[in-house]
């Protein structure tokens, strides 16, 4: 009996030692085959994750450049309420949300091309969305361009009503610097020269100008006149009272032997001045500046008359209206109403004076600048 016992007991004792040498061996296994798997997954390159995180860094510079170009050109309203509308489509949120979802799902049981796939479709969805946006915008920024011209040219109508029984649009952009006397017409207005009247002419110029010189007014401003700009126009004060006092001379009569010489001096003095003048126009704009070399012009016109050089008179009033036209615009950005009058004194002066120098009160230069001093007149006339 004691053999037998102590038989079963070293037969116990031999199953543990076998279960646990079993159990420890299964451990080993499990811990091996975790660090096996965790090596694995070092070793495996993620691929799966360069696009996805490349498509939402994508969409977010798309949105973020979008935003401040919209703002920059004063349409971010409309690019805001376009997402607004697009997170309210309910629809669209969910689909983005599953794909989403899946994406993540996808990429956690092993499925990474799927996961790949399904954030390229999210991610291309999401620039479509912004894409609408831009279009929208855009769209936005057309029709108020569209809505300004015909409103307007309306407007202008109403004021002007140059032509009776015809409509007249914009058709291309006046711009004053680039053509002072608006001498072709046509290329401005939906109506050729042909079905514009000479008594029309200058209503529709004013009615583009007035348009241009509006949408140009700021108001009176604070000025800091450059060194450079006081100097010049002081020079141009002395050599101009330098010219007067030669013109004087030239009249007495006892200096009629040597009037030429005089003219001829008098006449480099007074170019000297005006160059003065212009240089202190480069430094900065003012109406009395340009109108002040708009009267220098007609002197220098007077001048050449006197000497008989009929051509150098005549572009010398010329370039005196060029002058006066600019001295009123330089007036009507600071809404001065004042200087635009004196500055259109100048304007009539010179007009007057052309007429008279071409002998013709029809002439094409003399009815070009008739034209421009008429219609400026409108303007100011009509201005508030």
């Amino acid at each position: 009996m004691r053999d037998m016992a102590e038989q079963n007991r070293n037969q116990s004792f031999a199953g543990k030692t076998q279960q646990n040498e079993k159990t420890e061996e299964t451990v080993q296994n499990e811990k091996r085959g975790r660090k096996d798997q965790r090596e694995k997954r070092k070793r495996e390159n993620p691929f799966w994750v360069i696009p996805i995180a490349l498509g939402v860094g994508l969409d977010i510079l798309c949105a973020v450049r979008l935003y401040d170009w919209s703002k920059s050109i004063g349409k971010s309203s409309v690019y805001l309420n376009f997402v607004a509308d697009s997170m309210a489509n309910v629809v669209m949120i969910v689909m983005e949300s599953v794909l989403a979802i899946a994406t993540a799902v996808l990429s956690q049981k092993g499925h990474k091309k799927l996961a790949c796939l399904f954030g390229v479709i999210t991610t291309i969805i999401i620039l479509i969305i912004l894409g609408l946006a831009g279009i929208k915008v855009w769209g936005s920024v057309n029709g108020d361009g569209e809505s300004r011209t015909s409103t307007g040219m309306e407007e202008s109508r109403k004021a002007f009503s140059p032509v009776e029984d015809q409509m007249v649009y914009q058709v291309q952009q006046y711009i004053l610097e680039d053509d002072l006397f608006i001498e072709n017409l046509e290329q401005y207005c939906s109506i050729t020269d042909r079905e514009i009247s000479p008594e029309e002419r200058p209503d529709i110029m004013a009615e583009l100008i007035l348009r241009y010189l509006k949408s140009k007014a700021v108001g009176t401003m604070e000025k800091v006149l450059p060194k450079d700009y006081e100097t010049n126009v002081l020079f141009a004060d002395v050599l101009y009272n330098s010219f007067s006092d030669l013109i004087d001379e030239s009249r007495q009569p006892e200096n009629g032997g040597i009037m030429d010489k005089i003219c001829d001096y008098a006449l480099k003095i007074l170019m000297d001045a005006i160059n003065y003048r212009i240089e202190a126009d480069h430094s900065l704009y003012t109406a009395e500046n340009r109108r002040l070399i708009g009267v220098y012009q007609i002197d220098t016109g007077d001048l050449y008359l006197r000497m008989e050089k009929i051509d150098s008179a005549a572009d010398s009033y010329e370039d005196a209206a060029e002058w006066a036209v600019q001295s009123i615009y330089s007036a009507a950005v600071e809404n001065d109403l004042k200087a635009m009058n004196d500055a259109w004194d100048v304007l009539n002066h010179a007009a007057v004076k052309m007429e008279q120098a071409e002998g013709s009160d029809d002439g094409d230069r003399v009815q070009k600048m008739k034209n421009i001093r008429d219609a400026y007149r409108i303007v100011i006339n009509q201005w508030e």
